[in-house]
């Protein structure tokens, strides 16, 4: 913003809150959601083509929330719930990385079970 660009007495640029009032960029990831998502004063929040911050179906969105989710009956709440969330598609590639090593460990254990024996 431009005031954030205007330079005190001494001529240093303002330098403190630069993650206010951003505008995101549909061509890069989106910015870490939290429980201030839906606010533009609270973070990187401004919807990238329309003058407004993101909605919360957006920030949903961005989380991975099938779109038949249902939250809180607040916005307030709902934020929340979505900014304190674990991406659901993360949670899901993360488990299958899981589950293979636990596959692999399981299958050293038995090799090694079987050299002894």
């Amino acid at each position: 913003m431009e005031c954030h660009k205007k330079k005190d007495a001494n001529g240093n640029v303002f330098s403190g809150h630069k993650d206010v009032y951003g505008i995101m960029d549909a061509n890069k990831p989106a910015p870490t959601m939290t429980g201030g998502c839906l606010s533009y004063s609270k973070g990187r929040y401004g919807h990238y083509e329309q003058d407004r911050a993101i909605s919360i179906r957006e920030a949903a969105r961005l989380q991975t929330f099938p779109d038949n989710f249902i939250f809180s009956n607040s916005l307030t709440a709902a934020a929340l719930q979505i900014g304190n969330a674990v991406p659901i598609d993360l949670v899901k590639a993360s488990a299958i990385v899981l589950k293979q090593a636990m596959y692999i460990v399981k299958e050293k254990r038995i090799k090694k079970t079987q050299l002894i024996f």
